[in-house]
């Protein structure tokens, strides 16, 4: 099972899905941060 070289997508293409992958990445972070947060505060609110 060798990888065949023809197939590889060129580099500009594999670099711009690399580079909205990675902003997806952040965001995903981001929200999950905040998720992360709120939940802390209402747990020390005695909410949940």
């Amino acid at each position: 099972m060798s990888p065949n070289q023809s197939e590889s997508p060129t580099q500009s293409e594999t670099e711009s899905t690399v580079a909205s992958l990675r902003r997806r990445l952040a965001l995903l972070k981001q929200v999950v941060t905040i998720l992360l947060a709120l939940a802390t505060l209402a747990k020390m609110a005695g909410w949940l």
